[in-house]
């Protein structure tokens, strides 16, 4: 079935289980709502598929995913996968932290991992969840949402914190711990540094 043939049912319920997969491929949770956003939205640019299934939209903080929100809040396949909190966090207020499977999503993540795992796409893009949610998790907010407008300017236009992001002092202190931790090259943290609005 080609993915422009999908009804808005079937395309909700993949929705549903890419969730559960990138959730649920890392043992610790997804840190905050804005992680699971960029995450799935650096997904679908190494898994160009996943932008057929999950819309995108310019948003106060970068790319969102109206998409995402409504299947993490009221996920209609698989009730109660998930679990999170609602906390304060600096620069962006409320948000949803420490997205992770419940039992029963545990359980449809096993499922899938079973009925799938001898696919070889499928392995594959376990392996790039994996390895986005390694790199990406250990990012604060801050540092999450430099990498993301440094990368996709585009994607900047309705952003509320850009301009403070931006801001030279703090985008050379973000810059330097995304540099430490290994997540830009040298030639991208010289890049950052040397910036402008």
């Amino acid at each position: 079935m080609a993915w422009s043939d999908l009804t808005p049912e079937e395309r909700e319920l993949l929705v549903e289980q890419y969730m559960i997969l990138l959730i649920g491929v890392v043992d610790n949770p997804v840190p905050t709502n804005l992680h699971l956003h960029k995450e799935f939205f650096i997904l679908r640019n190494v898994a160009p598929d996943l932008s057929k299934i999950i819309k995108f939209e310019k948003h106060k903080y970068g790319p969102y995913s109206p998409d995402l929100n409504e299947a993490l809040k009221n996920p209609v396949y698989y009730p109660e996968a998930f679990e999170f909190y609602i906390r304060d966090l600096p620069l962006v207020n409320r948000m949803i932290v420490e997205i992770s499977l419940t039992p029963k999503g545990k359980a449809a993540f096993r499922k899938l991992l079973k009925e799938y795992s001898h696919e070889e796409s499928f392995k594959e893009f376990l392996a790039i969840a994996k390895a986005i949610r390694f790199m990406y998790d250990q990012l604060n907010v801050e540092e999450l949402l430099l990498l993301i407008y440094s990368t996709f300017r585009d994607w900047t236009k309705y952003s509320s914190i850009y301009n403070s992001l931006m801001a030279p002092a703090r985008r050379r202190h973000l810059a330097y711990e995304l540099y430490k931790k290994g997540i830009i090259s040298k030639s991208k943290y010289q890049e950052l540094l040397e910036a402008t609005l």
